[in-house]
């Protein structure tokens, strides 16, 4: 890989020259005039400040990245993995070789783009054939996950576009020699999605097929554009990572480094509107105050940096570039291709969501904004609003950082990918079911912030995009049947449930662990929930568990547990202790409960250890 070329040893071997010239002049001059010696070392001085100038300088223009690292070679010298919709295909080791996948994901992912040739459309066969109706359009359009086709028109420098709900009258469009662009069909899109995010692990590999929830940390989609010759979308950015595939016809690429480095929104020169610009504008000024909206060129020397790379898309190509990268497209041979989609809640958003459900715990807190005071009496706005902010950080201290947040927010199961049945799977493998539940003893996690309807959100060739996607890898187990389904969440039976391998089971021993009631959570009796609607559902034994679910407007859960305890009797115990109010925020009932159920709850995250495990390298026996 290209590397940054480091230019510190340089200057320090600069600084060192100097210093010892100074020191054997100090020590010759010793005995004459003071001022003398001071002239002259104030001359030295002037002369390497200079030199380090043209250091840094020189260090600033070799840091930028080259922004493309290239791997062409022939296929007759290559076997390459086929990139199918198995599930249990390993999406992202297949599309990047022949690089190792963790060579990508330390040295390419998010950093700089990756074009892999010479592939062949051999690898993609499976996918063309099952999956894309060997790229015939008319049935590509009629499949589409898309609720409406986005037909292409061109108007001047910029792109415009339709949507057109009859997929025939797009198809006419089409064959009239206007490009398209839709969603794919859900067989492709889900088993994708989920593949490449558990791959790269945004999101923590999160995701929901429905597209319906908005706490679930991963999202993405696969886009398919049908070109036609000479089309072309001008120079724009994505917020999302992009892996593109070419399944026909011939496209060039241009790339250039952007300056906004993890983007929450694009920059669409070419789909301009004052709201759109404002929008982007806002966004990329937050990382880069003197950010300019338009096109990546000499004029606009804030919104791009280091020079232009060219692709020419072939068959069977890949082309990954991350969010934030300039780009344009050209067709050269009419052709479709499509575009993994991937994106992922970011660290402010699940954070500042945690503080919001901790806040909302408090009257005061959760009381409406009220001025009609003006002398800062109880009804002034401004004054309340000082007391409250004076105390913050000692809630976000307290009941956060040094209370295992990271537990909190990010409990060791919602790291772990759910398994989901995907459009044309159900949970055994079955060809049968739609995608609502997941197997494998784990309810599928609720997802982020959703992006619907936000102004300017553009896919990777710069069209408006709708949607969301599936799946998992390694978890818990336990065996769900279809009868053990509630609210569209497989019931996990607490009995059956077996902890992954790499999580400890706590020892009998628990004198000494410190366990403590996670402030993001609950758990409620499932009876309480139904007696009001459905009384005698013979819920008593089951139990709903929430987690994090008071920093959105509809209050869903990051996480929901529908869990079954017919045997022990220790969550109905816990709920007790809960409502009393016995055990408050540090969990004294230990001796109450078996090392397996508090093993499940830390798992989890109903329970939080003092101290997280997780931080010290590796999960290790906390007994």
């Amino acid at each position: 890989l290209p590397s940054t070329i480091n230019c510190n040893n340089r200057k320090g071997k600069s600084m060192l020259k100097s210093t010892a010239r100074q020191t054997i002049a100090h020590k010759l001059c010793r005995n004459d005039d003071d001022n003398k010696m001071t002239d002259r070392k104030d001359k030295k001085r002037r002369r390497g400040k200079a030199k380090d100038d043209v250091d840094t300088e020189n260090r600033e223009e070799t840091n930028v990245l080259d922004p493309l690292v290239t791997i062409a070679l022939p296929t007759s010298q290559n076997v390459f993995p086929d990139i199918t919709l198995d599930s249990s295909t390993d999406s992202l080791a297949a599309m990047v070789h022949p690089m190792p996948k963790n060579e990508f994901l330390m040295n390419v992912f998010r950093q700089k783009a990756l074009h892999v040739s010479g592939a062949g459309l051999g690898r993609l066969r499976d996918l063309i054939e099952e999956g894309m109706f060997d790229l015939d359009t008319e049935s590509i359009l009629r499949e589409t996950s898309s609720d409406n086709v986005f037909v292409w028109l061109k108007s001047g420098e910029h792109v415009r576009s339709i949507e057109v709900d009859d997929p025939s009258s797009a198809h006419a469009l089409h064959l009239a020699g206007h490009a398209t662009y839709c969603r794919a069909p859900p067989e492709v899109e889900q088993p994708l999605v989920a593949s490449m995010l558990r791959g790269t692990g945004l999101g923590g590999g999160q995701y929901d097929p429905s597209g319906t929830r908005v706490t679930t940390l991963g999202r993405g989609e696969v886009e398919v554009f049908i070109g036609t010759d000479g089309h072309y979308t001008n120079w724009h950015t994505d917020f999302q990572e992009n892996f593109t595939l070419q399944l026909s016809g011939v496209k060039r690429w241009r790339l250039k480094q952007g300056t906004v480095k993890h983007p929450i929104r694009g920059c669409t020169p070419h789909y301009a509107s004052p709201e759109t610009v404002e929008c982007q504008l806002k966004a990329a000024r937050l990382s880069n105050p003197d950010f300019q909206f338009g096109w990546p060129c000499e004029e606009m020397l804030n919104n791009s940096i280091g020079d232009v790379r060219e692709v020419v898309m072939k068959p069977g190509d890949m082309l990954y570039f991350p969010a934030g990268m300039w780009h344009c497209v050209e067709t050269l041979e009419p052709g479709v291709a499509i575009n993994v989609s991937l994106m992922a809640t970011n660290y402010a958003s699940m954070v500042s969501s945690a503080i919001q459900h901790i806040l909302l715990k408090e009257d005061r807190w959760r009381e409406a904004v009220v001025d009609n005071s003006l002398d800062g009496g109880p009804n002034c706005a401004v004054a309340k609003l000082n007391n409250l902010l004076q105390e913050l950080p000692e809630i976000i201290n307290n009941v956060l950082v040094a209370a295992n947040g990271t537990g909190a927010i990010l409990p060791e199961v919602m790291r772990r990918p759910p398994v989901f049945a995907t459009a044309d799977q159900d949970m055994t493998g079955e060809n049968t079911r739609s995608p609502e539940i997941c197997a494998e003893g784990r309810p599928r996690a609720d997802s982020e912030v959703s992006e619907e309807n936000l102004d300017g959100v553009e896919d990777s060739e710069g069209e408006n995009i709708d949607g969301v996607s599936d799946t998992a890898s390694d978890t818990a187990s336990a065996t769900i049947t279809e009868s053990e389904v509630d609210e569209g969440n497989a019931i996990v039976s607490l009995e059956d449930f077996d902890m992954p391998t790499d999580f400890p089971v706590l020892s009998n021993n628990l004198s000494t662990v410190k366990l403590k009631r996670n402030p993001l959570a609950s758990i409620t009796s499932l009876e309480d929930v139904k007696k009001f609607y459905d009384p005698g559902s013979g819920s008593r034994k089951r139990f709903v568990m929430n987690f994090f679910y008071a920093g959105n407007e509809m209050l869903e859960s990051s996480y929901r547990l529908v869990v079954e305890d017919a045997v022990t009797g220790e969550l109905e115990r816990i709920c007790n202790d809960e409502l009393s109010g016995k055990f408050g925020d540090t969990f004294k009932m230990r001796s109450h409960y078996s090392p397996k159920v508090l093993s499940f709850l830390v798992y989890h995250g109903y329970l939080l250890m003092s101290e997280d495990p997780r931080l010290k390298g590796t999960v290790h026996d906390i007994s």
